[in-house]
């Protein structure tokens, strides 16, 4: 499971479907207001689209935005089809059908509400006989009324909309999903009125704790505060972890403490596996952000890795062709402290000499063939203590102990498998 399927909760939905966005369009990344305020964002333009009642302005970063809000393309018939198929699918009738009636498609409007499990024969009756830009007063009246009944707040947001209330107007009256009330904001506000109502949503969420300001402030810096707040008040250390690797890809390395906190959480638990699955897909993620292997070790002196890509750097190429380079290394090439000790030999532990891999690769010779490393040298820690050493030399102290070979250490290695099953 990607980290993103670990945002499965509902009222994070949103926000799942933000950092979907960003993985493949990595520039909306910073966010709904620093796209609005770059300098090469251009004055908005008034839609051929638009409604009198409801004017709609339209730029390429506006477009950006409506689909960070899961709005998708409001010039596109089947994309809105779409985003109103995948609402449907989720139950979300009475959004699929504010979506269809605010992009002015009343037919695909009709669709959403009959498939609902309690369809709203009036509404459906009323869209089907009058056109769109055909309502009269008395009808755009009695949307008001039938808006007064309506217990969805999407039908009765669609219904005010229809009576031609202003957006301003309707989300003064109607708390919609942070995300809905922003697209409806890039949609049909002016300019001059767009950037202080988004300011004003962002203030709210950040009194609130309310996660999706993310959508406004993007993955920066600027977020980290509003996501505290809210994992102070609701202990959601998962969705901290999954923000933080993304906050990690965009360089914010405050975010390290919120996933260094869950993956605490899951050793003191016993939850190895799901350690395991997660920083599986973390080290995919931040690798493939810095280029480098994300199997790669890291040394636990300098930090550094303890693979090759540094190799490739011009004051390391002389070493390529040393005679004398052995097959293994016990210390980092980087700062050259030994590694970790086996907690039974005592013995620096081992890895394969990067720089014959390197060269392996870089030469079409057959370079000296690294010595090999049987299964008992490999190495083991506990995931609990952090304390390990050679698997052989561990397995034959299991073998007839519990406890961790350390002096001092008191952890149960042995039995935290029968602990947690």
């Amino acid at each position: 499971m990607s980290l993103k399927g670990k945002l499965a909760k509902p009222h994070l939905q949103a926000l799942r479907g933000f950092l979907e966005f960003v993985d493949s369009n990595p520039s909306a990344s910073v966010g709904i207001l620093a796209l609005l305020t770059q300098p090469q964002h251009s004055p908005s333009q008034r839609s051929v689209e638009s409604w009198d009642l409801h004017p709609v302005f339209t730029s390429d970063t506006r477009s950006a935005c409506l689909k960070i809000c899961g709005w998708g393309d409001a010039q596109d018939a089947a994309n809105l089809d779409t985003v109103c198929t995948d609402n449907e699918a989720m139950g979300q009738f009475g959004r699929s059908a504010m979506l269809a009636v605010m992009n002015f498609n009343l037919q695909r409007a009709v669709v959403a509400l009959r498939a609902s499990s309690v369809p709203n024969d009036t509404l459906i009756s009323l869209l089907e006989t009058f056109p769109l830009r055909e309502l009269e007063d008395k009808v755009r009246t009695l949307f008001v009324k039938l808006a007064e009944l309506e217990e969805d707040e999407y039908v009765s947001s669609a219904l005010l909309f229809l009576s031609g209330l202003t957006a301003n107007q309707i989300l003064l009256r109607k708390r919609l999903e942070v995300r809905d009330r922003l697209a409806i904001a890039c949609r049909f506000y002016l300019d001059s009125a767009l950037l202080a109502f988004l300011k004003a949503e962002l203030e709210q969420c950040k009194a609130s704790g309310d996660p999706h300001g993310v959508l406004l402030t993007g993955l920066t810096a600027e977020s980290l505060p509003l996501i505290d707040k809210y994992l102070r008040g609701t202990k959601d250390r998962e969705t901290g972890a999954v923000l933080g690797v993304y906050l990690l890809r965009n360089r914010v390395e405050a975010a390290h403490a919120w996933v260094d906190d869950y993956t605490s959480f899951l050793n003191l638990e016993g939850l190895f596996e799901q350690r395991c699955l997660f920083d599986i897909e973390k080290n995919r993620m931040l690798g493939a952000a810095s280029g480098q292997s994300a199997s790669s070790p890291n040394c636990a002196t300098c930090g550094n890795s303890l693979g090759s890509s540094h190799l490739l750097e011009p004051s390391h190429r002389s070493t390529w062709n040393d005679p004398h380079t052995r097959s293994l290394f016990n210390h980092c090439t980087h700062c050259r402290k030994l590694l970790p000790k086996c907690a039974l030999c005592m013995r620096p532990l081992n890895y394969t000499n990067p720089y014959l891999e390197l060269s392996k690769a870089k030469s079409a010779q057959s370079p000296p063939k690294p010595q090999e490393q049987t299964y008992t040298e490999w190495v083991g820690w506990c995931q609990r203590c952090k304390h390990g050493g050679h698997v052989g030399h561990l397995t034959q102290w299991f073998d007839s102990n519990v406890e961790c070979p350390v002096s001092g250490c008191s952890c149960r290695c042995n039995a935290l498998d029968e602990e947690t099953s």
